[in-house]
């Protein structure tokens, strides 16, 4: 139950995560509100893990693992993410990201054996459908809010939330391991950030570019960037990985899914536009998954 309970709350992290993301990322791109995100998340996370021992979980078989981990899950994943965010808004983005979760499950059964119950799958099946209409139903309005415009191409903003979602099923699926054997999921999140932030500052390095352009360092950029990067992906990539570490990856995967109907109540407290009275039942059906799913 653990292990579900951990993924729930992953989601609803990463459902607060982007709402307050969306606004920055459409302000000074993904790449570099991705760029900014992983040095301030991943140097945080590096100077927490000292005090609470998370470092000597930690071997040198696992540092590979979590590295390669780190550059497809997140500086891939998480980079086409934002991108598909930037176009597409919060909520159209997430329900596209939440493929990664027959992604993880397909995976999980082709690398590790895993094979879900009857009851499992229904429960997984449910959870699926209700994000599916959830999107479907919540339509936009005339006056839709600026956050849940369309800018851009709507097929590019697709696409980079189909990679996203399997950057996001693959960087879990490859750390699994590594999580089973006891690492602790502050340090390996730790681990996992650096080294996209590595990758993207080698890649402004060799652009000629500087690693922390003028944008990135005031005030109204660092502060919302460092707030939506602890609490979606300090706090929500550590959940995930501890929900790894002790579930399976397919439930686990579909449980964290459910951020675009979690997001639902955070955009009518937002936007003060109240979703469409249909898309409710998508909400109602994942609850009834979930419900399934956690059931002994």
């Amino acid at each position: 139950m653990i292990a579900e309970i951990s993924a729930l709350s992953a989601a609803l992290c990463w459902a607060i995560g982007g709402l307050i993301a969306v606004s920055v990322v459409r302000r000074i791109g993904a790449v570099n509100y991705n760029h900014l995100r992983m040095l301030l998340v991943g140097g945080l996370l590096c100077i927490l893990t000292w005090p609470l021992g998370g470092w000597k979980t930690l071997d040198t078989t696992m540092l590979p693992i979590l590295l390669i981990s780190g550059l497809i899950g997140i500086f891939i994943g998480d980079t086409a993410l934002f991108s598909s965010m930037q176009r597409l808004g919060p909520r159209r983005s997430g329900v596209i990201f939440a493929a990664n979760a027959p992604f993880t499950a397909v995976m999980g059964s082709l690398f590790y054996q895993e094979q879900l119950s009857s009851r499992q799958l229904v429960g997984g099946l449910l959870i699926i459908t209700g994000v599916v209409v959830t999107i479907l139903l919540n339509r936009p309005r005339a006056d839709t809010h600026a956050m849940e415009k369309i800018q851009g191409s709507l097929s590019a903003g697709v696409l980079f939330g189909l990679l996203s979602a399997f950057g996001q099923a693959a960087g879990a699926i490859i750390a699994k391991p590594v999580m089973e054997a006891g690492a602790d999921p502050i340090a390996a999140s730790a681990v996992r950030m650096s080294a996209a932030a590595a990758a993207f500052s080698l890649m402004y390095m060799v652009r000629r570019q500087p690693i922390l352009p003028p944008l990135l360092r005031r005030w109204d950029v660092l502060w919302p960037t460092l707030f939506s990067g602890m609490i979606g992906m300090g706090l929500g990539m550590s959940l995930l990985l501890f929900a790894l570490a002790h579930g399976e990856t397919g439930i686990v995967a579909t449980l964290s899914s459910t951020a675009p109907v979690l997001i639902l109540p955070l955009l009518w407290l937002g936007t003060r536009q109240r979703p469409a009275a249909a898309a409710w039942w998508g909400g109602i059906i994942t609850v009834l998954g979930t419900g399934i799913l956690l059931l002994n």
